[in-house]
């Protein structure tokens, strides 16, 4: 479905990777966000990573600034589509948010996993051809 991964690359990119200091940049060679994609049987999961900040830091940056600075909407609205891919498809989407840590247990980003339902549609012959 449109824009379920959207959100979560749109996260690790502005919470994570923008919340790198300088210092931060030293330590790490960049900044950097992957995405896979792993068919499974009859699921795809999505997995979203990044080395940047993490969520406990981004949390604690974001109580910082002056309210209304920033109205953080996506998640809301993720599960708002999540919802509705259930109630009216009966669709399953599963997300799971992991810390990541180094060697020294600081944070070292932030990996989220969607799994969602893979269904394979065969291409539709066009009828004009002949």
């Amino acid at each position: 479905p449109t824009f379920i991964l959207q959100p979560f690359v749109e996260n690790a990119i502005r919470h994570g990777i923008r919340g790198l200091q300088e210092q931060d940049w030293a330590t790490r060679d960049q900044g950097i966000v992957s995405i896979q994609l792993i068919e499974e049987q009859t699921t795809i999961r999505c997995i979203i990573e990044d080395n940047g900040v993490g969520r406990e830091e981004a949390l604690r940056r974001k109580a910082l600034r002056p309210e209304g600075q920033h109205l953080s909407i996506a998640t809301t609205v993720t599960n708002e589509r999540f919802q509705l891919l259930r109630t009216a498809f009966g669709v399953q989407v599963s997300v799971a948010y992991t810390d990541l840590h180094d060697e020294h247990g600081e944070a070292a980003g932030t990996q989220v996993t969607v799994i969602m339902p893979l269904k394979v549609y065969p291409a539709e012959e066009d009828s004009e051809t002949t």
